[in-house]
């Protein structure tokens, strides 16, 4: 009986642990650019997108340099748009 009961509480031990290491957050992220540890990272910065205006993450966005300034966008579409319009 002690023995079944011992074996109730550790599969319970057992379940709960892997629920909190698997499902509360509690996993190591590996960042695609430097390879390090992302456990808990601050958040992206979002820049604006000057020709749709919508927000993209600055890691991914297509950058191009305007007379001295850098300008983010979503894509190369938006990009050459600007240009065309900013010659």
């Amino acid at each position: 009986m002690f023995i079944r009961i011992f074996l109730i509480f550790l599969l319970g031990y057992l379940i709960s642990y892997l629920y909190k290491k698997l499902w509360k957050g509690e996993r190591t992220f590996i960042n695609d650019k430097n390879g390090s540890d992302n456990n808990r990272s601050e958040p992206e910065e979002m820049k604006q997108d000057p020709v749709c205006k919508t927000y993209v993450p600055k890691s991914q966005a297509v950058i191009y340099l305007h007379r001295g300034e850098k300008l983010y966008f979503c894509s190369e579409a938006c990009k050459r748009q600007y240009k065309q319009e900013n010659k």
